[in-house]
């Protein structure tokens, strides 16, 4: 007794039922201990990691990088796997180098730009409607508007200099 087959959504930790290999298992419980990931979150990032196996070190890499930056990591974690579940989820490939060359749309991250917040489809505007003054995240790549001081994703701060254009919306309307 105990659920078989269909234990892994609902219940508890879900470590003991993971399919995981071994080290697996111990490079998702590192990255739980260091970010303070609460046993049930650890259990759904496993659930979701089994599905991934061949994306793995790529995936940790990327979500040590992003984690790392969190004002709430576990929190971003949680939004993380959700993107996972929903498909939409992109692996920041090499870290930080990764970042140099290419502007936004040389990166192939447009896919996370709409799917986050705002109820998946359409979301809030689709991700290509930047205006001037936006600025993109260099902690996760998200587009975000001129008037905030960080990131809504991952709690980056904006930038010095802010971004492309730093806020030149409000100099219009003062000119």
């Amino acid at each position: 007794f105990g659920g078989g087959k269909g234990g892994g959504k609902g219940g508890g930790k879900g470590g003991g039922k993971s399919n995981l290999p071994g080290w697996m298992k111990d490079e998702i419980r590192d990255l739980c201990d260091k970010y303070g990931v609460d046993d049930r979150l650890q259990g759904r990032f496993e659930e979701r990691m089994e599905s991934r196996e061949d994306t793995f070190k790529e995936d940790m890499a990327s979500l040590e990088d992003t984690l790392g930056n969190a004002r709430n990591p576990p929190g971003l974690l949680s939004v993380k796997l959700r993107e996972m579940e929903d498909g939409s989820f992109v692996a920041k490939g090499g870290g930080k180098g990764g970042k140099e060359g290419g502007g936004k749309g040389g990166k192939g991250k447009d896919r996370d730009f709409g799917g986050g917040f705002g109820g998946g489809g359409s979301g809030g505007g689709g991700g290509d409607s930047a205006r001037p003054g936006d600025w993109e995240c260099s902690g996760c790549g998200a587009n975000v508007f001129a008037s905030k001081d960080s990131c809504f994703k991952c709690g980056e701060r904006k930038p010095a200099g802010g971004g492309s254009g730093g806020g030149g919306r409000d100099r219009d309307y003062g000119a």
